[in-house]
């Protein structure tokens, strides 16, 4: 072992330009080897640092997105709880009306049934001839029953009342009822029944205008 080491030491005793050489090359290599590793590592730390900010400009985009289909999302959801509201107030309004509309309805059904009830409707037939004199024949229908009766009223001018005009009483608390006018002359003839109160009337019937020849 020690020849050898001494071989190496001759040799480089009598070639030092030689060995200058190689030791050159060597060293060049080796710097060579360096800064090969060296750009490598740079190359690495380069992508590595260009990888992370990819991953992070994917994480961002990611969370951007995120937000932006949340944002739509609660936009969605605000559009259609405003939809919801303002179609229930549609609805309350629609159904407000309807039964306001019912109510009017109903109001005017009461009103036409009171109406109804509390009216006398007054029918005639032809004249009659009797005793040389002329009898107007007359029906009527009450809503209602009389406590004291009915009275036929009639004139010549119009519009008859009792007192003030010609009448005839009829006791009946029947809703219903018949009778004559008598017309003694000839002339037109307006004929209605009332509600006898007692010294007057209260409700009136239709007005029937007769004349006779």
């Amino acid at each position: 072992m020690k020849s050898h080491l001494n071989k190496v030491k001759q040799y480089i005793k009598k070639n030092p330009v030689t060995m200058s050489a190689v030791a050159l090359v060597f060293l060049a290599t080796g710097g060579v080897i360096l800064y090969s590793q060296s750009n490598q590592s740079a190359l690495q730390r380069k992508q590595l640092d260009s990888d992370a900010q990819l991953a992070s400009q994917i994480e961002n985009s990611k969370k951007s997105n995120g937000e932006r289909l949340a944002k739509i999302a609660e936009e969605k959801k605000a559009a259609e709880e405003e939809a919801a509201k303002k179609a229930a107030e549609e609805k309350a309004a629609a159904e407000a009306a309807a039964a306001a509309a019912a109510e009017k309805k109903a109001a005017a059904i009461e009103a036409a049934q009171q109406a109804t009830s509390d009216s006398i409707t007054l029918s005639s037939g032809a004249p009659i001839a009797y005793d040389g004199k002329t009898k107007i024949p007359v029906n009527w229908s009450a809503g209602f029953t009389s406590e004291k009766g009915f009275k036929l009223v009639w004139n010549t001018t119009g519009s008859p009342t009792y007192p003030g005009s010609d009448y005839q009483y009829f006791d009946k608390s029947s809703s219903t009822g018949s009778g004559y006018v008598k017309a003694f002359t000839p002339g037109t003839y307006y004929i209605r029944v009332c509600q006898y109160l007692g010294g007057s009337c209260g409700v009136y019937s239709n007005q029937i205008v007769v004349t006779i020849p």
